[in-house]
């Protein structure tokens, strides 16, 4: 891309292109190859700062598609990049506004990488797949990864929204003994909190025999407890799905299956 060219980052709605997985991998060549093409560093991130922004403000305005999504989930964990920046991907991940549906993909790709990323990104992948969640194609894959949410539970700034998850994702299948043992594990170390004595008492009531509910959960329901994280986000993301007629779930404010 040539110094002031920013046409090859602009995003692809095409429906074949922007899913392409090799059309995705030259998006990110053509973001890392601004830093060395053009004349500066500096007039390289002013390109990428163009784009964020255009981003940005055609998110306000129309959302994206599930095409759009996939290419921001690309750019969100694009962590080698030399022009962009945490800021610049945090700023991605706040426009990844739905139209419609969110495919499992996207969601894939974002939790993908996980564990290199910085806790903040961290933190706020996984709020955005607490928001969308009622809008994520084949939820039921996400079970997948089960064990995944359950080994980050250790951290403390991502435990509250790893139990949500594991609350909107706990069926009868997934109360096992180790899976019940690994809860009452992080319970024991880091002692008891409201999301996860909700998420204990779910277990609780699907194997009585595995768990014992916590005293104080039964007290506080889930709708209290698993709120929606960002109110602002919801609406917007309401607003553009009315907007295009969508009548899919709400905007991650619910808390069961």
């Amino acid at each position: 891309a040539a110094a002031g060219d920013t046409s090859s980052l602009s995003y692809n709605d095409a429906d074949e292109s922007a899913t392409d997985p090799d059309e995705l991998r030259r998006q990110k060549e053509r973001i890392d190859k601004l830093a060395v093409n053009a004349h500066s560093l500096r007039v390289a991130k002013q390109l990428v700062e163009r784009l964020v922004a255009d981003v940005e403000s055609m998110s306000r305005r129309v959302g994206q598609s599930p095409q759009q999504l996939m290419q921001s989930a690309v750019f969100v964990t694009n962590s080698d990049s030399p022009v962009l920046t945490l800021s610049d991907r945090e700023r991605l991940l706040k426009a990844m506004v739905p139209r419609s549906s969110v495919a499992l993909r996207v969601v894939v790709t974002l939790l993908g990488p996980l564990t290199s990323m910085p806790t903040a990104l961290q933190r706020a992948i996984l709020e955005y797949v607490v928001l969308v969640f009622d809008r994520i194609e084949e939820r039921t894959m996400l079970h997948n990864m089960y064990r995944v949410f359950l080994h980050y539970m250790d951290a403390h700034t991502l435990r509250p929204l790893l139990c949500h998850l594991l609350y909107r994702l706990t069926r009868r299948v997934d109360v096992l003994p180790e899976h019940a043992a690994r809860l009452l594990d992080v319970r024991r170390r880091f002692g008891g909190s409201a999301e996860l004595d909700q998420l204990l008492l779910l277990y609780s009531q699907y194997c009585p025999h595995l768990v014992q509910a916590p005293a104080r959960a039964s007290s506080t329901s889930a709708a209290a407890v698993f709120r929606c994280p960002n109110d602002d986000f919801a609406s917007e993301m309401d607003r553009i799905n009315r907007l295009y007629g969508d009548a899919a779930g709400g905007g991650g404010g619910s808390t069961t299956s």
